[in-house]
């Protein structure tokens, strides 16, 4: 068992004491024991050694670490899609590539033991790098998840049509900004007219950046296959601050938008693909989270 720190708790890099509450990893069901408690101390381990920002900046939630959980579970789903899990060849560990690097460009593994009771076969021992001694045990180290394989997938054509649907108006009126949000002719005339000119003025964007459109992967249901889409910047009441995302999906030459996405979720999508590179999805910054000691035991 490792040292205790029943005194200490972990601080977050905004410096809040965080609950340690975080979100099911529903990937690991089947595979890999992790209570409610060695989650979150595995996930704080993890932010520590990618040191990003991975709370929410713009919604409100008691989750600690939400977008590093997500992205946790949406990596580990698309690992086991490709079958990237590694496994030694005494069948005693098993290792994934989280597609995280440290700030020296290190990358970290998700590394597992072979579990000794319980019904999953597994258990999440440690996040670590490349340089952890018990990697010995893989001849081969795996490689971390893709998401596209055309990289021409990546870039907003400018010839395609955009297609808005009145889904991603009516059903999800509340992601509105409030002076858009409500019932009504008069209302949902202004929020149609409006929305209208944000799209306009996002494909506007896209021709002078093509970084303007940042690729997400997002898997529509369960048991259905993920696909890539791109965000555009949807601007109501200014044209500098993006108030969410409008996802968009090529259908033939044309771009179908079907919903619209809060930028915390947005964020969360877009990072499984990389760190997104456009100046409208980039959340809070914050100083890199400092070294402090979190609960280590370990279930065997």
């Amino acid at each position: 068992m490792g040292e205790s720190h029943a005194d200490t708790k972990p601080v977050s890099p905004v410096g809040k004491v965080l609950s340690p509450r975080t979100r099911d990893i529903s990937s690991f069901k089947g595979f890999c024991f992790l209570s409610r408690e060695y989650r979150y101390q595995r996930l704080f381990r993890l932010s520590q050694l990618a040191p990003e920002p991975w709370e929410y900046t713009n919604s409100e939630t008691d989750e600690a670490l939400p977008i590093l959980s997500r992205y946790v579970d949406f990596t580990f789903r698309r690992i086991k899609e490709q079958n990237r899990i590694a496994c030694s060849p005494d069948g005693n560990w098993a290792c994934f590539h989280t597609g995280l690097l440290t700030p020296l460009y290190r990358p970290i593994y998700g590394l597992f033991q072979k579990s000794q009771k319980g019904k999953e076969p597994w258990y999440l021992k440690r996040f670590t790098t490349d340089e952890d001694s018990d990697l010995k045990h893989f001849a081969e180290l795996p490689k971390r998840a893709t998401y596209f394989e055309n990289p021409a997938d990546l870039i907003y054509d400018t010839s395609f049509r955009l297609v808005l649907t009145d889904h991603s108006l009516i059903d999800r009126a509340h992601r509105f900004p409030p002076s858009f949000q409500g019932v009504g002719e008069e209302i949902e005339a202004k929020r149609w007219r409006a929305f209208n000119e944000a799209a306009k003025h996002a494909e506007f964007r896209v021709e002078q950046s093509y970084k303007t459109a940042v690729p997400q992967y997002y898997w529509p249901g369960p048991g259905k296959p993920g696909v890539l889409q791109l965000l555009l910047p949807i601007c109501m009441e200014t044209s500098t601050q993006a108030d969410f995302a409008l996802p968009i999906q090529r259908d033939g030459q044309t771009y179908r938008a079907y919903t619209v996405l809060e930028l915390d979720w947005a964020y969360g999508n877009a990072r499984l693909i990389a760190k997104p590179d456009s100046e409208w999805l980039q959340p809070q910054k914050w100083p890199p989270v400092p070294n402090s000691d979190v609960p280590t035991g370990e279930v065997i």
